[in-house]
């Protein structure tokens, strides 16, 4: 038979090529999925952050929805706008905020240890303050309390002077400034101050501690704008602040104080004349310097926490209603925790705590 040359050369091609796709059929199908894959996470992704983004505002409204129906997620944001700037007086350390004036406004109090002056911002309602007014108080001013100490339903100052063993009175007045300081002797370098009533005459006293004389001074009130003398407690340990709280309830406030040097805290049962027992030693964390009370277990009986500045800690102790407290439950900080304060900032009806770490 005779064979046509070109259509023999033409078939033989065709079986090679046939050939050749059954040879790499397999890696073509492989390349072209993965290249349809990178095709369609291409597509989806301009389809998501381009075509079909929200606009600025309908980002916002979603945003807000979210935080009103949700349940809040246990992330420390900042909703806060731009800080504001008020001058005060020389090198201002201490700031309390009460609403001095009762006009439903917070206003503020702050200490200038550099002048030994007070200054007093009486606010708007709107986050701006009126013009400061400044008040001579005693040498290095350290810490501020709030109350009504001459029954006048005006609300009076009392400051803590480190420098001079004294603390300052400053009685309110009907036009929204105060008078000038009433001093009154107190023991060495006082540095916290407590108002309550401590004899159970429901009128308001003053408790003061001082590192340095390792001591408390407590200034019965009359009721009538004075205070008796200073009735001294000795600790025979240093301590820079404490609190108050019926421990045993037996309606007498008695006080917690924190050893500073000492790693401990000395519970102190009230007599209900402004004297107390002897301290009750409980351990806790290295350098305690700060103590909150409160209910934290929901038994309506107090319970302490206090700050554990070298230990990186805090140290919870329950109270078990008779003046005794369990051993402490030590929980983790950060670096040289200073300050506490307590809060449910979850609204899951238990007390929360934030500290401050200063490191």
């Amino acid at each position: 038979m005779h064979r046509n040359p070109s259509f023999s050369g033409y078939t033989n091609k065709v079986i090679d090529r046939h050939k050749w796709w059954q040879q790499h059929r397999l890696k073509i199908i492989i390349i072209s999925l993965v290249t349809l894959i990178i095709f369609v996470i291409i597509l989806s992704l301009l389809l998501k952050f381009v075509i079909l983004a929200p606009k600025k505002s309908q980002t916002i409204a979603s945003t807000t929805t979210l935080t009103t129906t949700q349940q809040p997620q246990p992330i420390c944001q900042l909703p806060f706008g731009p800080v504001d700037r008020i001058l005060a007086d020389h090198r201002p350390e201490y700031v309390i905020s009460r609403d001095l004036n009762s006009d439903n406004k917070p206003d503020l109090v702050v200490t200038n240890p550099g002048d030994n002056s007070i200054t007093v911002f009486l606010g708007n309602g709107n986050g701006a303050f009126r013009d400061q007014t400044t008040y001579e108080v005693g040498s290095s001013p350290s810490f501020i309390a709030v109350g009504d100490f001459d029954n006048d339903n005006r609300l009076d100052l009392a400051v803590t002077n480190y420098a001079d063993n004294s603390i300052s009175i400053l009685f309110g007045k009907r036009d929204e400034t105060f008078q000038n300081k009433i001093t009154y002797t107190v023991a060495g370098s006082p540095q916290f101050i407590i108002v309550n009533d401590f004899n159970n005459d429901e009128k308001l006293d003053l408790a003061v501690i001082s590192f340095n004389n390792e001591s408390i001074s407590i200034l019965i009130n009359d009721g009538n704008g004075t205070f008796q003398s200073q009735i001294i407690t000795t600790l025979n340990f240093g301590s820079k602040t404490f609190a108050a709280g019926d421990f045993n309830n037996d309606k007498k406030l008695d006080l917690v104080v924190a050893n500073h040097d000492g790693g401990e805290i000395g519970i102190l049962i009230g007599n209900g004349n402004g004297t107390f027992q002897n301290p009750i030693i409980y351990l806790v964390g290295i350098k305690p310097i700060y103590i909150v009370v409160d209910h934290f277990d929901h038994d309506n009986i107090l319970d302490i926490v206090v700050t554990n500045s070298d230990g990186n800690s805090i140290s919870l102790l329950i109270g078990n209603g008779d003046g005794t407290f369990q051993n402490q439950t030590v929980y983790m900080t950060g670096q040289y925790p200073m300050f506490i304060t307590v809060g449910d900032f979850n609204n899951d009806k238990k007390l929360d705590l934030v500290v401050i770490n200063e490191n």
